[in-house]
């Protein structure tokens, strides 16, 4: 795989964000997150 995107959010105590997908091909993806503490998080997401 590769790297498709980027990006540092700032947070501000918030625990929801939204991915925009809408340039995206179909196909699954997966979406690693890390907070400041270092603790890594990887889902899958499907895009249809």
């Amino acid at each position: 795989g590769r790297i498709i995107r980027s990006e540092q959010i700032s947070s501000d105590d918030e625990t929801n964000f939204t991915i925009d997908a809408s340039e995206l091909a179909k196909g699954v993806y997966f979406v690693s997150i890390m907070n400041e503490s270092g603790e890594k998080k990887t889902v899958r997401i499907v895009v249809e």
